[in-house]
């Protein structure tokens, strides 16, 4: 029997979408578990069945949820998932059903071929409004697309961004297409297929043991330095570069994730989130020194560390 569906059938607490995936998530459940999902009566968000108890939350933090262990199962969309996955490896999944929707790019008809020719050569890095920017951005890596998703938040309505705010591309989930198509919206490719998932926490989510090699952080600095180049590119957009071009928003950020360092440090988390911590703190000073045009390099970083300790020992 499959690990995941095995582990549903024993489950206790049970996660459940709201919304537009739950009728789909329930079926494909049923069909793959034998367990039916009972129903919630009035405005509930709970119900208890069989000897399980089942909690209705927005299918986007079932992840999140999971992970942190809330809940010994989740159901939900696979795209909510791989969204969850791109920034962390705490949970696993595994689709279930068929599928219910695709996660998609479109563009307003006028500007959709050429859109898709730029797109297909690669000659241009292009703006995405989205809803799901992380989920943009693994999708770019994995698919070898020059797509980036703007810094400004977009929590719905992502249809009618081109108008708003004048963004070429749009990445939301279409179903029928319909609501796409009355606001002048036609896809332009298909960047992920959404499929009913069962969710569960990662057996594998301590971090990384494998050893980081010269080469990996060569990378982070290829990067930084990628992004120093684009300062004057206005069509280049990152959270990185948001930084970069402010010193003073670049200084805040580093402050503030000295000061969760020292949280993490003095307060109940592991070892893990203090190591997390102090990464992302590293990172914050090495973007402060490129926003202050003193570009610090991870590479000399750490060979001045690896210096020390040659000469210093126990010193260091």
């Amino acid at each position: 029997m499959n690990t995941l569906i095995d582990k549903a059938t024993k489950a206790k607490l049970i996660l459940v979408p709201k919304g537009d995936d739950a009728k789909p998530c329930f079926q494909a459940f049923e069909t793959a578990t034998g367990i039916k999902v009972p129903s919630f009566e009035d405005r509930k968000l709970k119900a208890v069945d069989g000897g399980r108890t089942f909690l209705k939350v927005k299918g986007r933090d079932i992840p999140g949820f999971i992970a942190a262990g809330y809940g010994d199962i989740g159901l939900t969309g696979s795209d909510s998932c791989e969204d969850y996955i791109s920034g962390d490896n705490s949970i696993a999944y595994e689709p279930i059903g068929p599928e219910m929707c695709r996660f998609v790019l479109l563009a307003t008809a006028r500007r959709a071929a050429r859109l898709y020719h730029q797109l297909s050569s690669g000659e241009r890095i292009i703006s995405v409004a989205t809803s799901f920017p992380k989920l943009v951005r693994k999708c770019a890596v994995d698919q070898k697309l020059k797509i980036l998703p703007i810094e400004i938040p977009v929590s719905g309505s992502v249809e009618i961004m081109p108008s708003l705010l004048g963004v070429p591309l749009v990445a939301d989930l279409v179903s029928s297409g319909k609501t796409a198509k009355v606001n002048g919206l036609v896809e332009i490719r298909s960047l992920l297929a959404v499929y009913p998932a069962i969710v569960v926490k990662s057996s594998a989510s301590q971090p990384d043991d494998k050893a980081a090699s010269w080469s990996d952080i060569d990378k982070i600095d290829a990067t930084l330095q990628l992004r120093s180049k684009q300062l004057k590119n206005k069509s280049a957009q990152s959270y990185t570069l948001t930084l970069m071009r402010d010193s003073n928003k670049a200084g805040k950020k580093a402050g503030e994730e000295f000061s969760e360092v020292m949280m993490a440090i003095a307060g109940d988390g592991d070892i893990a989130e203090c190591e997390s911590e102090i990464a992302d703190l590293t990172y914050a000073q090495l973007v402060a020194s490129y926003s202050r045009a003193k570009p610090a390099k991870l590479s000399n970083v750490m060979r001045i560390m690896i210096n020390r300790n040659r000469t210093s020992g126990d010193q260091l």
